[in-house]
């Protein structure tokens, strides 16, 4: 409803009341990852703000086991990735640094939704690559990885995914 500050103040005060219950992770995180979302979308984005809350979740949580909090840490890093591509100047470097981070963290995880930041991590990697110059071979190294690791896989998030990743190989040979 663009309460946007209303939504800040909301996720700082489940912080603040939570942040020390370890039962609690999986609401922080959420909350940390929804805070920085919304942080992005103010006029004007504060991406900066929005990259310091992704690096806090994956420090806080970067450890955790729990398959939520996992996700969520995935999630930061993807997100991440994309707000530094925004900054001014961008730091593709940095970004791709972070999607290299999703994969070397997730990569084996066989849950459905660590397999998505994955897939989601190894397109955008991709597409970065192809919109730099002189690195479209290895965008389209990337696309054939991906497609190795996710052409017949069963959720259909990650199918679409896979149709994306087949048009733009397509599209470069």
């Amino acid at each position: 409803m663009g309460e946007y500050q209303a939504a800040i103040a909301a996720y700082d005060e489940i912080n603040r009341r939570y942040t020390a219950d370890p039962n609690l992770h999986e609401i922080i995180a959420v909350s940390l990852n929804n805070k920085a979302s919304v942080l992005t979308h103010l006029p004007p984005p504060q991406n900066e703000a929005a990259i310091a809350i992704y690096d806090e979740i994956i420090r806080r949580f970067g450890s955790d086991p729990t398959l939520f909090v996992r996700e969520n840490v995935a999630r930061a890093l993807n997100s991440k990735a994309s707000q530094l591509l925004k900054l001014f100047p961008p730091q593709p470097e940095s970004a791709l640094a972070t999607y290299d981070e999703v994969f070397r963290r997730f990569q084996d995880d066989p849950a459905s939704m660590l397999r998505m930041q994955v897939a989601l991590a190894l397109r955008d990697k991709g597409i970065l690559l192809e919109n730099s110059s002189n690195q479209k071979s290895q965008a389209k190294s990337i696309y054939e990885d991906y497609l190795h690791r996710f052409a017949n896989a069963p959720e259909p998030a990650i199918q679409a995914v896979t149709a994306q990743v087949r048009a733009r190989l397509d599209a470069l040979k």
